[in-house]
């Protein structure tokens, strides 16, 4: 089938007596953009978007929250290994919940933008400084997001004391 009226074309196309034959593009699909609910803020205003959440702090605040949880959990793992390697009583197994505790507040505080202590004086600090909330329905959700920060926090801190209690060994 090679013969001069068949020729390849620029675009990739095969050409043949007036035949234009042309290869089916690809197909690109473009990934979904996916909002998540503690990202529903107005990046210019800072305010919350409907159905979002209301942030009490800033992004220098929760930076602080995160160190402080990695410190959290770094101590919490010391512990962990020097009670294992000390064979220490089961019932002392059940000291590391304050540390679980206090690194499970300070990461979901973080995930929650909600920082327990300035929702329970009703005040934000939004990397500028303490200034109080005052509308009623954000006062409402900010304490409903506290709430939720302690109740995972509890959770998790649960778990995690269980399972180190029931680690063989």
């Amino acid at each position: 089938m090679t013969s001069e009226s068949q020729r390849a074309t620029r675009s990739g196309a095969l050409e043949h007596s007036r035949v234009v034959v042309r290869r089916p593009r690809p197909v690109v699909r473009q990934a979904r953009r996916v909002v998540l609910p503690s990202a529903r803020v107005s990046s210019l205003t800072r305010t919350p978007v409907e159905g979002g959440v209301c942030e009490n702090i800033g992004p220098r605040e929760r930076m602080k929250r995160v160190k402080a949880g990695i410190v959290a959990l770094i101590v919490l793992d010391v512990v962990a290994v020097v009670l294992v390697l000390e064979q220490a009583a089961r019932p002392w197994r059940l000291a590391i919940f304050p540390l679980a505790l206090a690194a499970a507040i300070s990461l979901i505080q973080v995930r929650e933008r909600t920082c327990v202590a300035l929702a329970a004086r009703n005040v934000r600090d939004m990397d500028d400084g303490e200034k109080p909330v005052t509308e009623p329905g954000e006062q409402r959700r900010i304490a409903a997001q506290a709430r939720r920060v302690y109740l995972h926090s509890v959770l998790i801190a649960v778990a995690l004391t269980a399972a180190f209690f029931f680690w063989p060994g």
